[in-house]
């Protein structure tokens, strides 16, 4: 079997996840390509995958915009096509109706859900970080060696519901249609702190203007002028140049001191530099 798993990792955590599924998929047999969506071109999907994977993080109750973008570039499929989806969140539950988004985007381009997987990550939020110890199970590290026998489960489990597709049954995720309303409110909250209290801005004094901001933007919503970023409004919330930024010059407007998240910052500059 051979697996493609279009990803979109904003800080590396959903990325390690995926690292840790090829390593399992190969270690049955399989292929597994891991392919980010931002070295893609809009609409592209490989004919040679027999199984294809959609992988996000979870901003404000939805999918990651960059993942949702790519997904609906796609040509309708010419015959029915199996696929799983993969969510990582910074809190149990925090997923609410991204299944359901994703599941309704997918089944409009032809493709069968058959599987999803979950994964608890450290959140990278700069605020809700402060936040995070007062969840009973917070994601610290996450995920690492203690997700690696779900992640391994679930290798096997993807494997048995190929199998079945291909056998003509029809295997299925849960589908909650009610808390796809939960998602919505949830990035339309998002949108108005964007605009507000959580709009970027620049400490001009901490800004060297090396360019990383724009580099990495995958949004393409930063521009560098006369030397300095300026932020566009497409912005897709990922975070990615609030935390990644070397020299902690991009803020909140109402928010200064951050708790920014590096963990895993060499791990995804990797794929994109």
């Amino acid at each position: 079997m051979r697996v493609g798993v279009y990803y979109f990792s904003a800080t590396g955590n959903t990325l390690a996840g995926l690292l840790m599924l090829k390593k399992a998929l190969e270690e049955l047999g399989h292929l597994c390509e891991l392919k980010p969506v931002e070295k893609q071109e809009p609409g592209s999907l490989s004919d040679a995958h027999d199984l294809v994977g959609f992988a996000s993080p979870v901003f404000y109750g939805q999918p990651s915009e960059v993942l949702l973008r790519f997904i609906r570039t796609l040509p309708r499929q010419e015959k029915l096509r199996p696929a799983f989806i993969i969510l990582c969140s910074g809190a149990p539950g925090g997923t609410l109706g991204s299944r359901e988004l994703l599941v309704d985007l997918l089944v409009q381009k032809s493709f069968w859900v058959l599987a999803e997987l979950v994964l608890l990550g450290e959140d990278s939020h700069p605020l809700l970080r402060r936040l995070r110890y007062l969840l009973p199970f917070h994601g610290d590290g996450r995920p690492d060696e203690r997700d690696e026998a779900i992640i391994r489960r679930f290798a096997t489990e993807l494997v048995e519901a190929y199998r079945a597709f291909s056998s003509g049954e029809r295997p299925s995720v849960p589908y909650r249609p009610i808390l796809k309303c939960f998602s919505l409110l949830g990035w339309r909250l998002s949108i108005l702190l964007r605009k507000s209290l959580m709009a970027k801005v620049l400490d001009a004094n901490r800004c060297d203007g090396c360019g990383l901001c724009e580099l990495t933007c995958p949004a393409e919503a930063i521009v560098m002028v006369k030397g300095k970023p300026s932020f566009k409004l497409i912005c897709a919330g990922c975070l990615r140049c609030v935390n990644f930024c070397p020299r902690e010059a991009i803020v909140f407007r109402a928010f200064k001191k951050l708790d920014r998240y590096r963990r895993r910052a060499a791990l995804i500059l990797s794929v994109l530099l």
